[in-house]
């Protein structure tokens, strides 16, 4: 958690001095935050869980960091890529 919350402080240092952020980052962030709100009530809606679902949740803020404070480092390989393949999982265990 400390880390997530490094990597916030650096954003909007970054914002501050830049003047904002930029839109495509910020839409693209957007689009992972609802893709999992969705995923979780699906989730929630067949009172079904699956670790995976807070797993996605801890990738996307990994994404964060790699977009906002890349000196604080990933604790593994991560890229919108890697988001859609466990999201994907995700939607595929829901569909059985």
């Amino acid at each position: 958690m400390p880390r997530y919350l490094k990597a916030e402080q650096r954003r909007w240092q970054r914002n501050a001095v830049r003047g904002g952020e930029s839109q495509t980052i910020a839409r693209e962030l957007q689009q992972w935050s609802s893709r999992y709100q969705d995923l979780e009530g699906q989730l929630g809606a067949e009172l079904r869980w699956t670790p995976k679902l807070d797993e996605l949740r801890f990738w996307i803020e990994e994404y964060r960091v790699s977009l906002y404070a890349q000196e604080l480092k990933t604790l593994a390989p991560i890229s919108a890529a890697r988001l859609e393949d466990r999201a994907a999982e995700i939607e595929a265990w829901l569909r059985r």
